[in-house]
């Protein structure tokens, strides 16, 4: 879609991480929704820290937009724009994205000031409404916005290279520790059989 942001991980890039599952009763697409899925846990987390978890905390809000919502919150009205980050994978790679209308807006910010709409005048009938910096209501048909600061919601390369890493270490981990599992039962199991096996011939 024409909103889209999004970013990619080639799992190749965890190098000897992925190797570990050679030989593991372990199926590679799990390995990619581990991935995928922090990420994801990570955008939100990012959140609500207000930015603060990828190293650039986001520029508090406007009186107005605090007057318009009732609360402080940054990028927060509805939380569909939270909610809204989605992965998918394919062969090596986890992509992750969110078709929100807004969500490039915010992740890389405006540049104002500029005109709303941008070919005036509204049609008859129509206004544009909105707080104003003294908490009244405000409706016009122009509006000169100031432009949007950039609140970075998604990870850098960096830091998604570092969670994917983690995840996949997490993921590794306990697929050994179930292999090693598996194979303490199969171990006793035999065990007994063979102790059976003995019984059977002393009997």
């Amino acid at each position: 879609m024409a909103f889209e942001i999004k970013f990619t991980i080639d799992a190749k890039a965890l190098g000897q991480k992925l190797s570990k599952l050679d030989g593991l009763l372990a199926r590679r697409e799990f390995l990619l929704q581990e991935i995928g899925s922090a990420q994801v846990e990570w955008i939100k987390e990012n959140f609500a820290r207000y930015g603060a978890l990828g190293g650039k905390p986001w520029k508090p809000n406007a009186p107005s937009t605090v007057a318009a919502k009732g609360h402080g919150h940054v990028l927060f009205a509805t939380g569909d724009l939270a909610n809204s980050f989605r992965y998918t994978y394919v062969a090596n790679r986890v992509t992750v994205r969110t078709d929100s209308p807004v969500a490039k807006f915010h992740e890389f910010g405006t540049k104002g000031p500029y005109d709303i709409p941008k070919n005036p005048p509204m049609p008859p009938g129509h206004w544009l409404s909105f707080i104003g910096s003294d908490g009244s209501r405000v409706f016009s048909k122009h509006v000169r916005h100031p432009g949007l600061p950039a609140r970075p919601m998604l990870p850098s390369p960096e830091i998604a290279l570092q969670v994917a890493k983690e995840a996949a270490e997490r993921y590794v981990d306990a697929m050994i520790k179930a292999e090693d599992q598996i194979g303490a039962v199969s171990r006793a199991q035999s065990l007994k059989a063979v102790a059976r096996s003995y019984q059977s011939r002393f009997k």
